[in-house]
């Protein structure tokens, strides 16, 4: 787009008001809901612009009657008059907080604290709101606030009336039996705060011209929108595809009520209680309809074309949105299966959306193959394809073109299963070649040079969650303090609470102290999952000196117990136990975890033929 087309300007607040008021001003539907509702956060904002300090540039598409978007009014704008101008790209919140306060719309009321009104200094106020219930009935009553030097914004404009009522019923209720002295105050908030606030003060905005293109449009929206709400793929996706906007809020609806009722997929999103968690889930769901139902590698730009060919072919979309939910459902509790319980011990989402994408066919080979060996092979198949996408580089690059090419090859294994017993060596997906995405070993694992470290369990390495979900996998994992057992349930809860810690092995402080680096330090390989509990009980102490004080403890563990508790995470018990060098004792302790590790890997990533 050529830049030329930019243009910069300024509007007054009060003309910014009477525009959206008006339904000239508007939003685009892929535009996410309003959500700033931290009353600081909203208070800030108006006392910036009335101290007239920056308060960033909105992003404005001009457009001829919405045609090129679907869109609707800000909240609380009971106008859809069709005459639509502008769609607000960036902005919508601190637009929509302004409109509120001022216009009373909001469900708080927010007050200017004038202090002297006979001396209104504007870039010396500050925007208040009543911070208790006795304050809040002090404030209700005009005398009462005009004693304590507040005005409600909310007097400053009607936004179905253009004139000074507002003001002047407020005045009056201060001065009741003074209509001179109501006059006086009426025409000091008109000249000297609405005046000065509604029609002096500006706000810059940039404008891009009705003739820009919608991908233009929508790509110069995703980059520049710095709102709390972070539009998503599947929300532009959605947009675009629905029809009418409240086609789009019943699928969103269908999504939200599909969370609420599930017990597995809330452990995987971002935020289950936001838009954007919804947005996550509705992603996924988009992934496995690309792959199951239109047959392409999912991208951004098959999404529309989905819920298109959905609402077209399909008398009842929503069964069909319900069953691509539920696949993920189903692909998600497979993963938790193998130690993948929740969104921070899942290694990586591809083999989600195959395993969603191929859920249909799952169930249906189930119920046509009863055979308890064909079952046998297809769990060793998938299982073995799950574990490759956990450790193998796989999914690094190219992902959806990947696990595209993996969704057909494992849908091919499941014919030939289902027909022959047994797939060849040339039905196995790209996946499984271990010349192209080879196996993690011993030494991968254990090495401890700059930039080649495996990653911390904590972050979104794809290898330390691995190793995490290896320990819960194998069924055996225990809390070092307690002993009690890692059950898929206690992990879910303790991480919901923020009480699932990762433990460093060797602490941090310990390590500096003998010259280790920060990535050193942070190796996968010294972390496994602890209680919050356990994990402060040991503090900064060598690990030797925190388990013997476990066994010195009245009621604590016995040394074969403990022991027990130790290795049920892979980690070599007595090297941790020695009296070596803090140096030496790191470094074979790494070597030593890293062949554990490696060994289960090696078993768990066999080919299945």
């Amino acid at each position: 787009m050529d830049d030329k087309l930019f243009s910069y300007k300024d509007r007054s607040i009060g003309e910014w008001l009477k525009k959206v008021a008006d339904g000239s001003v508007g939003l685009p539907t892929f535009q996410r809901s309003y959500v700033w509702t931290e009353k600081d956060k909203i208070g800030d904002y108006l006392t910036a612009l009335l101290q007239e300090r920056p308060t960033g540039v909105f992003l404005i598409l001009e457009t001829d009657s919405g045609k090129e978007f679907k869109w609707r009014p800000l909240r609380g704008v009971d106008s859809n008059s069709g005459k639509i101008q502008e769609l607000i790209l960036d902005g919508q919140q601190r637009m929509t907080s302004l409109w509120e306060a001022v216009s009373g719309k909001n469900k708080d009321t927010y007050y200017l604290r004038i202090g002297d009104f006979g001396n209104i200094q504007l870039r010396q106020s500050i925007v208040e709101w009543p911070k208790s219930v006795r304050e809040s009935k002090e404030w209700s009553n005009a005398q009462e606030a005009f004693a304590a030097g507040v005005i409600p914004l909310s007097i400053l404009i009607d936004p179905d009336i253009d004139d000074r009522k507002r003001i002047w019923e407020w005045c009056r209720k201060v001065y009741p039996d003074k209509a001179d002295d109501a006059r006086e105050l009426e025409s000091t908030i008109a000249n000297q705060i609405r005046r000065k606030f509604l029609d002096q003060r500006t706000i810059h905005y940039c404008t891009l011209p009705a003739a820009t293109s919608r991908e233009d449009a929508i790509n110069i929206f995703v980059q520049s929108n710095q709102s709390s709400v972070r539009v998503t793929e599947f929300d532009i996706a959605v947009a675009l595809a629905t029809d009418e906007s409240e086609g789009e809020e019943d699928l969103r609806d269908r999504i939200d009520t599909f969370n609420q009722q599930s017990p597995v997929i809330r452990h995987y999103l971002r935020s289950s209680a936001t838009e954007e968690g919804l947005s996550e889930l509705g992603h996924w769901m988009l992934m496995a309809g690309c792959l199951s139902h239109i047959n392409v590698a999912p991208q951004k730009n098959r999404f529309e074309k989905l819920i298109r060919n959905l609402s077209e072919t399909a008398p009842a979309i929503g069964s069909k949105l319900d069953e691509f939910l539920k696949s993920v459902e189903n692909a998600l509790e497979i993963h938790a299966d193998y130690g993948a319980l929740t969104r921070s011990t899942l290694p990586t989402f591809p083999s989600v959306h195959v395993l969603a994408g191929l859920d249909e066919r799952l169930r249906a080979f189930c119920q046509k193959n009863p055979s308890r060996s064909d079952r046998r092979l297809v769990n060793k198949l998938f299982k073995t394809y799950i574990w490759r996408a956990f450790i193998t580089n796989r999914y690094d690059v190219q992902a959806n073109d990947r696990l595209y090419r993996d969704f057909e090859g494992l849908k091919t294994c499941l014919e030939k299963i289902g027909k022959n017993c047994q797939p060849d060596l040339s039905d196995l997906p790209p996946i499984f070649d271990n010349n192209q995405h080879p196996i993690l070993d011993k030494e991968a694992l254990a090495c401890l040079d700059e930039g080649k470290t495996i990653g911390w369990i904590k972050t979104s390495s794809r290898q330390g969650r691995s190793i995490v979900a290896l320990t819960l996998f194998l069924g055996r994992a225990v809390d070092w303090a307690t002993g009690r057992k890692f059950t898929n349930n206690w992990v879910r809860d303790l991480e919901i609470k923020g009480a699932l810690h990762r433990h460093h092995v060797f602490p941090k402080a310990l390590l500096k102290e003998n010259g280790f680096s920060f990535e050193q330090i942070n190796h996968g390989l010294n972390g496994v999952v602890l209680s919050e509990n356990s994990n402060k009980s040991f503090s900064k102490a060598d690990p030797h000196e925190y388990l013997q004080s476990l066994l010195n403890e009245e009621n604590g563990p016995s040394e074969k117990e403990l022991k027990c508790w130790v290795e049920s995470h892979l980690v070599p018990y007595d090297v941790l136990m020695s009296k070596d060098s803090v140096e030496s004792r790191y470094r074979i302790f790494i070597e030593r975890r890293a062949q554990l590790v490696a060994e289960k890997f090696r078993t768990l990533t066999q080919s299945p033929v």
